[in-house]
């Protein structure tokens, strides 16, 4: 989410610099609740760019404005010409790669930018820190057993769904501080 007249941005990045999955087979689906326009601070893609394996990116604590929790970044430049804005309208759908270098402005509209992104990934790919993570099984069969699989909310804010998905968290975070960049480990 970014507010109105948000000063918040996110750096260029690769999805999988931090996530700790392996293989590199992993896409975001990043879903607009509201409109997605370059003035709202829209996603930015440079297209092709999870062809060109993973990148070497730094940590920088010291930007508050950043919106990643590490303040992940590449270390080398992008050329700003070569991105596309991913303009969205509420319900649209982006789609990119764990490797796809990605970024977005701040927001300079009158009007919240809001989206989620989900993260969907083959049951073949596993997690490679010591936090076992859990997921959701969204179709077929997991003969892979890489996460512990999360429970279906049985309905609305239900008490036992609130818990999964405070127990996934927890996990998460304590998984993410325990990740160094991927570069050295792939």
């Amino acid at each position: 989410m970014k507010a109105a007249h948000s000063e918040n941005y996110v750096p260029w990045h690769q999805d999988a610099t931090y996530f700790g999955l392996a293989p590199f087979e992993h896409v975001t689906a990043w879903v607009a609740l509201t409109p997605s326009r370059p003035e709202s601070g829209c996603v930015r893609v440079i297209p092709g760019s999870h062809h060109n394996d993973q990148l070497a990116h730094f940590d920088n604590h010291n930007d508050p404005l950043t919106m990643l929790s590490r303040g992940q970044k590449l270390a080398d430049a992008i050329r700003e010409e070569d991105a596309v804005n991913l303009v969205l309208e509420p319900g649209d759908v982006s789609l990119h790669h764990t490797l796809t270098v990605h970024s977005s402005r701040t927001n300079r509209s009158d009007d919240w930018r809001i989206g989620v992104g989900i993260s969907y990934i083959p049951a073949s790919v596993r997690h490679i820190g010591p936090t076992r993570l859990s997921a959701t099984l969204a179709r077929g069969t997991d003969r892979f057993s890489h996460f512990d699989h999360e429970a279906a909310p049985q309905a609305e804010l239900d008490a036992a769904a609130l818990g999964v998905h405070a127990d996934s968290q927890s996990r998460y975070w304590q998984a993410a501080s325990g990740i160094t960049e991927m570069r050295h480990i792939h």
